[in-house]
């Protein structure tokens, strides 16, 4: 559990000449993500603590928010990842590590995307024996793509699952992308989901207690947003 401040608002007369545009763009995504309610933290609405932290170097802030739009409007392509893989993305990394900021804002957008609840609770609980088949290839490349240890045979099998080699690629520079957030997210501090927010937000999912979509989510990349096609 990380037990630091992260990193504030910068206030605008600390902005560097040239980066008043896209300090206002991440005044965007903090407003975005306000507004998007696709959960919470402490009390506060997830990503809101994050984009304000990566507010103090604005430039670099709105070109990973411009490169997570690019990825975000690859689902609904032809043979490539859809919302639901993004969202195995989120919880592999997530759970295996430990620091599971991601799941407060994407454990329902899973089970809204079509990731089985139970998936989410076997990954959690490490196990793996409670996992599909298909589940587990999925498993098997994000960690393999984040750490290094891709094989011929995991590519192959998520090339044949997704019917394109470009799939497997985009799934790929997802994993990463996901998990550049993670660590950076990490590296700055941002609080946590704790281990009884995170059970009750399991609870809640059990009992079909939400409602978020991907235009709510869409919110949070401020002007750089989706489309959702909803």
């Amino acid at each position: 559990m990380i037990n630091r401040t992260p990193p504030k608002l910068p206030r605008k007369l600390d902005v560097r000449p040239g980066e008043e545009s896209a300090y206002h763009f991440m005044l965007k995504r903090i407003e975005g993500a306000k507004q998007a309610k696709v959960g919470v933290i402490g009390g506060e609405p997830y990503a809101v603590n994050y984009f304000m932290a990566l507010a103090n170097t604005p430039v670099l802030a709105e070109g990973l928010a411009r490169l997570g739009q690019a990825a975000m409007e690859v689902p609904g392509g032809e043979h490539t990842f859809s919302h639901a893989d993004h969202e195995f993305i989120d919880a592999v990394i997530a759970f295996d590590s430990g620091f599971n900021w991601l799941m407060a804002g994407h454990a329902a957008l899973a089970v809204q995307a079509g990731v089985r609840l139970e998936a989410l609770e076997a990954i959690r609980g490490k196990r793996e024996e409670d996992l599909t088949e298909e589940e587990r290839l999925q498993v098997s490349f994000i960690r393999a793509v984040r750490d290094g240890s891709m094989t011929q045979e995991i590519w192959l099998a998520m090339w044949e699952r997704l019917g394109s080699e470009r799939g497997s690629i985009e799934y790929a520079f997802l994993v990463l992308l996901v998990q550049f957030n993670h660590l950076l997210a990490h590296a700055m501090g941002i609080p946590d989901i704790t281990k009884p927010e995170m059970d009750e937000l399991i609870g809640k999912l059990q009992r079909g207690d939400f409602s978020v979509s991907y235009k709510d989510y869409s919110k949070t990349f401020g002007d750089a947003a989706f489309d959702t096609g909803k």
